[in-house]
């Protein structure tokens, strides 16, 4: 049976949560705070010379990376419109682009570098998006580099 969910209370939800990662982080640190949250262990880790990637990892990368962005935002924003505030927040890469918008590629993660930039371009057209929405609707993207 689903847990009653106080619709004041925040909801989080963390689809991707590999050990060591910021994800995984993030729900080390919600789970000592009063909202409601949920996750997801997402470890795609596909590297290697583009040449050498299988089609079927490409589309496991874009899938993961782009589609399923899409289709978090599809399943929330509604929720969130209704509600007229929310928070949608996405973790880029630097592998996707640098600070001034220039694509920096990563050798050997190629296929990685391309899912997380098209993954950042679907987050920046939300955010613009979202504005007609409300203007109390954030769409955050966070540029995140090594993780130790």
């Amino acid at each position: 049976m689903a847990a009653s969910i106080n619709s004041k209370s925040p909801v989080v939800l963390v689809t991707g949560c590999s050990l060591g990662g910021i994800g995984y982080a993030l729900v080390l640190w919600y789970a000592s705070s009063s909202c409601y949250f949920a996750w997801r262990i997402i470890n795609l880790n596909i590297k290697g010379p583009v040449l050498d990637i299988s089609i079927e990892d490409a589309k496991a990368a874009m899938d993961t990376n782009v589609l399923g962005v899409l289709r978090l935002a599809q399943a929330v924003f509604p929720h969130m419109a209704s509600r007229k505030q929310g928070t949608f927040m996405t973790v880029a890469s630097v592998s996707s682009y640098t600070l001034d918008f220039r694509i920096q590629v990563v050798p050997w993660s190629g296929l990685y570098c391309a899912s997380k930039a098209a993954a950042s371009s679907l987050t920046e057209a939300l955010q613009m998006e979202a504005r007609a929405l409300s203007p109390d609707i954030h769409v955050i993207q966070i540029v995140a580099g090594g993780v130790k």
